[in-house]
């Protein structure tokens, strides 16, 4: 190998992992202001703020997580009763997760890069009050209405989207993005609706728009309680991606009357 680039293996791999730390560092940041969620509250309140002795031998529900409501205890007590006290042992944990993902995928595939992918997302798409949307010619754009809903899981609104007339239709996000290399795209969001559906739709050589088959990840979708006191259904799917062409968001509909999502990101992880 020549020497130029036996310097450039050997040092990029740490300045990439410390690049997907400080940008886990800066979204768990994020994370910090706010009020307190309903599953936040409910662990602080009844389960984190009891004695250790307590909060060990005690299991009457779910929320008291064990070992995180011990932090939580631990940092509290320290730190004082804040929401920011209390999302700390999560902030420590979020930003702690890169690394301990990069350690994890070198160990089983025996290969640094596939730690640096598993640890390294770049958000390319996120659900903003500025997003817009297109409607083909041959629909009639009047009988849906999209506007600024509710927060769900965190602090940042909820798109509500209203079928006056309970037809069929197809919403085309004119906000795209597009990737550098070959790689994974996966798209997560919340929604309240059963049958509702978010996807990715393609288009290259600036023409052929397709919509191609998303995989789904996991045993999705997952019932929460979002801050509106909803059940909210978060669900993620995966899309192989490629260069030189964009990507957007559609939402197809049948004849629901309304449809809500929340918390609508894409994120990439190069090959």
């Amino acid at each position: 190998m020549p020497f130029p680039h036996r310097i450039f293996r050997i040092y990029s791999q740490p300045a990439l992992l410390a690049g997907a730390v400080i940008v886990a560092s800066l979204l768990c940041l994020q994370t910090l202001s706010g009020s307190l969620g309903h599953d936040e509250a409910y662990t602080l309140q009844p389960f984190a703020s009891q004695p250790y002795e307590r909060i060990i031998t005690s299991y009457p529900a779910p929320n008291n997580h064990i070992l995180h409501s011990l932090l939580v205890r631990c940092s509290v007590q320290l730190l004082g009763t804040e929401t920011w006290s209390a999302r700390f042992p999560a902030l420590v944990a979020g930003i702690l997760a890169a690394p301990l993902i990069f350690v994890l995928g070198r160990s089983l595939f025996l290969n640094p890069q596939t730690g640096l992918v598993a640890s390294g997302g770049v958000r390319v798409f996120s659900l903003e009050e500025s997003t817009g949307w297109h409607q083909p010619a041959t629909q009639n754009a009047h009988n849906v209405r999209l506007t600024a809903g509710t927060p769900a899981t965190s602090g940042a609104p909820s798109l509500h989207l209203e079928n006056y007339a309970r037809t069929p239709f197809q919403l085309y996000s004119t906000t795209r993005f597009d990737v550098p290399t070959e790689g994974i795209a996966i798209l997560a969001f919340a929604r309240t609706r059963e049958n509702s559906y978010r996807s990715i739709y393609s288009v290259s050589n600036n023409t052929e728009l397709e919509r191609p088959h998303l995989l789904k990840t996991a045993a999705w979708p997952t019932p929460v309680l979002g801050n509106d006191g909803k059940k909210w259904l978060l669900e993620a799917y995966l899309l192989l991606v490629k260069p030189q062409v964009a990507y957007g968001l559609y939402i197809p509909g049948v004849d629901d009357e309304e449809q809500n999502f929340a918390e609508i990101t894409c994120f990439y992880f190069p090959y």
